[in-house]
């Protein structure tokens, strides 16, 4: 199949109008769970746990949330339809458009499961490697840590930045202590910074990141 456009999510609104507009197959490539997808299996991770906790009902009611957010560029998206010859659309039919296109998750089954209520052309393929390995590796500091100790704990929050990044960096410092274990905070965005870390006690080691990566 020649001309296909692939899009990575979570940026993926605009994906159906793109295939409509150029009229070629396209299929959604991601390694995180779409907003459009909810399921009855677990609850949004993307926003704070359901308050009631009523199973199955609680987990398809917090994907609802996602709406909202999909909706504040709704003209945005109309603007840049029309300048593309494109009639107006709806967040409803854009969902609707966007969930009947193939998908292929990258993460593993063994740690998210496929859900049984997702549409059919979702596939979880497992993760994804480079064939040629990657020039850029870890620090000599990183590389001394590695070597100093048994394997370490990596931690990090990818691109989430929270309100209180010191606080919550505290938080995980103390967990590593009181379990005993080293770790490698993968400070990414911001989401881990501010606190003082026990570095005389060689149980943690922190790496920044421009992507919020750690070659660990």
């Amino acid at each position: 199949v020649t001309g296909v456009q692939t899009c990575a999510l979570p940026i993926s609104w605009g994906v159906a109008s793109l295939a409509e507009r150029l009229g070629v197959p396209t299929f959604v490539s991601t390694v995180t769970v779409g907003l459009h997808l909810p399921t009855c299996m677990f609850p949004n991770p993307f926003q704070n746990p359901p308050r009631l906790q009523l199973g199955w009902l609680s987990n398809w009611l917090s994907w609802r949330g996602a709406n909202a957010a999909g909706t504040i560029g709704l003209p945005l998206l109309n603007q840049w339809r029309a300048s593309i010859g494109l009639s107006p659309t709806t967040w409803p039919r854009e969902t609707h458009l966007l969930r009947r296109l193939p998908h292929l998750c990258g993460y593993s089954p063994l740690v998210l499961p496929r859900p049984f209520d997702w549409p059919r052309g979702v596939q979880v393929t497992g993760y994804w490697f480079l064939r040629e390995p990657q020039s850029e590796g870890p620090t000599d500091e990183l590389r001394q840590f590695l070597e100093a100790g048994p394997p370490p704990v990596a931690i990090g929050f990818s691109s989430q930045v929270g309100r209180n990044a010191a606080a919550t960096t505290r938080t995980v410092v103390d967990a590593v202590e009181q379990a005993g274990v080293r770790a490698v905070l993968v400070t990414g965005f911001g989401g881990l910074k501010g606190a003082q870390l026990p570095r005389s006690e060689e149980h943690t080691s922190e790496l920044q990141s421009r992507f919020g990566i750690s070659y660990a």
